[in-house]
Formats: C-alpha cells, sequence, structure tokens
C-alpha cells in the first residue's frame, strides 16, 4: 500500500460535529491558541463571501493499536470557526492577568528559550510578537462525550479570560453552517511507513511557517516517538532559575556532529545566517533521532546510546544540574549558556565522564572568566577586556553577534576544552 491522500469539502456543520464527537482531534504538540480577534473576522468575511480559504489538513494516526484522525494544520481556522459559533473569543489583557496570577513552575506548556541573539530587549519583543493563548478547543472536550454547542458555551463562559464576541454584524446562523464548505486534505501513510511519512510531513508545515516558536513546532516531531520526547526536552530544563530556558535540542545536535567528525571547523556548517538554516540543522538531528537511522554527520540514537537508552546518561545531567545549583544561575546571554553547558552535556552524555563537584568552584572561576572575555565590548593589547579608554587596541565582535558560526564553534570548542582540563 502507498502513502494516500484525499481530497473532499465539509459544511462547517459537520465540522463542528466531527470536533464535538472527537472525530478529529488535536494532537498533543498543539496547543497554542495564536490568531486573532481580526483574523477570525477576516476567516469568517472569506467564508461568507465564498472566497479561498486553504483547506484543513487531516492524518491518519495509529498510537498504541488506537487509530486518530489528527489535525496536523487548520488548528487556527477550526477553533476561529467554533468560537464564531459559541460567540466567545479569548481576551489577550485578560489572559495575560490570568497568567501572571499563575506561578511559573505550573506553565508547563510555555517556556522562553534563549535566543542566539545577545539582546535580551531583542529577544522580549520577538516573544511578544507570538502573543499566543497556551489553550486549545481540546481543553472544553476533556472528559466528556457528545457535547452540545450549548453545553460548550455554558462550559466556555465560566473560562475568565473569554469574553462575548460582538458579531452582530455576522449571520452566523444554521443556513451559514450548513451552506458554507471548508476543504480537507486526508493523509493515509502506508502500513509501516507513518513515522517517516509524518516526519516529513510535519517539517514541511513547520517550516512553511505555523504561528509558533521554532522551539514550540519541533514538538509535532517529538510527538512521533513519545519515547524520546524525554531526550528533547529533558524535565531539568524547567528547573532552571529565570525567564529565558536553554534550547537542549541546539546543544546534544551541535555537540553529535561535534563528535562524529572531533572537530569544529565544519561544525553547522551550511546553516549560518538566518534562524531558518539553523532551524533545518536542528530538525535535521531530530528526524535522525525519532527515526533512528545512519547519518554522516549525525550519530544515530543507537550509535550513541545502544539498548540502554539515554535515560541513566540524562539522570545523571539532571542530578549534576541541581547538585552545583547550576540551575538558579540566571543566564543572561547565550554565551553564558553555551560555556556552561556545551561541555557539560558533552562530558556525560557523549563522553560518559562523571563530574567530581569537588572541582565546580575551580570550574565556575574558569567559565566565568572566558564568558567576561567573550561579552567584553572592548580588549586591550593583550586581548584582556578593559573599559579603560586609553587602553583599548579594538572592538570584539563576539559579544555583538554571538550566533556567528565563528564565535559558535569558538564556545563549543573552548567550553569542551575548559571541562576536560578541570574535571578531567
Amino acid at each position: 500500500m502507498e502513502n494516500k491522500v484525499y481530497y473532499g469539502e465539509y459544511s462547517l456543520e459537520h465540522w463542528i460535529k466531527l470536533i464535538l464527537k472527537k472525530n478529529i482531534v488535536l494532537p498533543d504538540y498543539q496547543r497554542n491558541f495564536t490568531w486573532t480577534l481580526k483574523r477570525r473576522k477576516n476567516l469568517i468575511k472569506s467564508l461568507s463571501q465564498k472566497e479561498f480559504v486553504p483547506p484543513v489538513t487531516i492524518g491518519f494516526f495509529s498510537e498504541n493499536g488506537k487509530n486518530k484522525n489528527l489535525i496536523i494544520d487548520g488548528q487556527q481556522r477550526l477553533t476561529s470557526i467554533l468560537l464564531s459559533v459559541l460567540g466567545y473569543f479569548p481576551d489577550r489583557d485578560a489572559y495575560k492577568k490570568y497568567i501572571d496570577q499563575k506561578k511559573k513552575s505550573e506553565r508547563k506548556d510555555v517556556i522562553k528559550f534563549l535566543d542566539e541573539n545577545d539582546d535580551t530587549e531583542e529577544i522580549k519583543e520577538n516573544l511578544d510578537e507570538q502573543d499566543f493563548i497556551d489553550w486549545s478547543f481540546s481543553d472544553l472536550l476533556e472528559q466528556d462525550k457528545d457535547l452540545t454547542l450549548e453545553q460548550l458555551r455554558k462550559k466556555i463562559q465560566n473560562i475568565k479570560y473569554f469574553k462575548p464576541l460582538d458579531n452582530r454584524d455576522e449571520k452566523i446562523d444554521k443556513n451559514f453552517l450548513q451552506n458554507t464548505y471548508l476543504g480537507f486534505s486526508y493523509l493515509v501513510p502506508k502500513k509501516g511507513g507513518q513515522q517517516d511519512y509524518y516526519s516529513s510531513v510535519f517539517r514541511n508545515i513547520n517550516m512553511q511557517g505555523m504561528n509558533l516558536s521554532f522551539q514550540e513546532s519541533r514538538k509535532a516531531l517529538y510527538y512521533l516517538n513519545k519515547d524520546k520526547e524525554t531526550f528533547f526536552m529533558p524535565n531539568f530544563i524547567k528547573l532552571m532559575k529565570g525567564e529565558y530556558k536553554m534550547d537542549f535540542v541546539r546543544y546534544i545536535s551541535i555537540l553529535s556532529q561535534y563528535e562524529k567528525h572531533r572537530e569544529t571547523t565544519e561544525l553547522c556548517k551550511g546553516y549560518g545566517g538566518r534562524k531558518d538554516k539553523i532551524e533545518e540543522f536542528y530538525e535535521e538531528y531530530i528526524d535522525i533521532i525519532i527515526n533512528n537511522r545512519e547519518s554522516n554527520d549525525f550519530y544515530s540514537y543507537d550509535e550513541l546510546f545502544g539498548i540502554d537508552g539515554h535515560e541513566d546518561r540524562l539522570s545523571k545531567l539532571e542530578n549534576i544540574v541541581k547538585d552545583s545549583k547550576l540551575y538558579s544561575k540566571e543566564f543572561e546571554s547565550i554565551i553564558d549558556c553555551d560555556m556552561y553547558y556545551f561541555g557539560l552535556i558533552y562530558m556525560i552524555l557523549f563522553k560518559k565522564k562523571d563530574i567530581n563537584l569537588d572541582n565546580w568552584r575551580n570550574l565556575e572561576e574558569c567559565l566565568n572568566k572566558q564568558i567576561n572575555i567573550y561579552r567584553a565590548r572592548y580588549m586591550d593589547e593583550n586581548g584582556e577586556p578593559t573599559s579603560d579608554y586609553g587602553k583599548i587596541k579594538y572592538e570584539s565582535f563576539h559579544y555583538r553577534n554571538p550566533s556567528a558560526l565563528k564565535y559558535l564553534r569558538e564556545r563549543v570548542s573552548k567550553s569542551i576544552e575548559i571541562y576536560q582540563k578541570v574535571i578531567g
């Protein structure tokens, strides 16, 4: 049997029935609702005027012996249609107040990652632009079967950050729902080829631009093999203090290529310059691990961990992070994070080394000294940081452009060198 793709269209009424009866479901990785009131309004207008609206993509997915019809692409459209019928929409200001009242530890699905741009203010701007709601229509349907629209409306009325819609100028009545259609594509992978097929589908959709951060959109790939989900997103990341967390996939993918070639000169070659390019590098690595295939650039999962799996080594890494209190460090820069974690992850996950915490203070001194050099704006004739204008010999570009492959490679090499020298 070959991969199959079927095409068709359903009335909006039928789409809503499919949602209510859970005949189509959102995969776990799709949690964020990103559309604004304006986009919702434009969608309803387009549907009313019989304009083109991109079709929804549904995929047949088998997991633990259960068959599901997953909404691969189209969550925002279907959610906006459902909310328009219910007459309610999330208010972003109310949502932000609601979130502020919650403890950060409770927000497991919302993680802000350290970016390669060292400008913290720019990072904040980029994150604010995402403006997502950590909610999906699945939250309304949990533990309930065969809900009616009226029952659903009563549920949403009790959610603090939802407000009534002013959609009096929109005729969202029975006639509209029965006579307005939205297309679909239905994907059915060949028997035994589900993982490879959806890996390609997810990657293509992600790279064409989802309304999520790169890190969030990668969850679609993790979904293909939940046994490896903790490998890509280990628990200790959530323990880290500060507003921004490390992107673990970035570290293990770069170190995997480093270990494969045992040098840094070709590290990430061809993937520099733009965030979407380096993201291709990370997603290529995820694909290799998920499908456990051999690669010229990376170690496969079995090559790295064998039959023992990753749990023990990852647990050892987590214990070091806890015992050294490294999790309590608030990194202001990707430079800081890189210097502390490239060497640490490499020593434990790739070299199977034990870390003696008796040497930790000495290690911190060495790492911090190098960090100060990399983050310094001006250098003297000996290459030491200086703020004395009379001693300034040249301006350092490392702190201004830490994402440049030249400087990334240098941090990888220097971090590993310091760990090997101090820890042994």
